[in-house]
């Protein structure tokens, strides 16, 4: 029986001073993914919001198993 994992990241907003790094950023990722993107885009930013590491401005996050 294969089991099916989800994350899902509703209205997620994260903010440093007067910068937005994330503007309501909806996602859903029910299979395994890769981040990638150029330097200083938010990579490691999201992820430690994911760990509970950094906290957001704004987020509904849910993993389900």
């Amino acid at each position: 029986m294969m089991q099916h994992n989800k994350l899902e990241i509703l209205h997620l907003t994260k903010r440093f001073g007067e910068k937005t790094l994330f503007e309501d950023l909806n996602l859903t990722v029910e299979e395994p993914a890769v981040l990638w993107a150029p330097s200083g885009w938010g990579k490691t930013t999201l992820l430690r919001v994911l760990m509970g590491l950094e906290t957001p401005f704004r987020k509904t996050a849910s993993a389900l198993s």
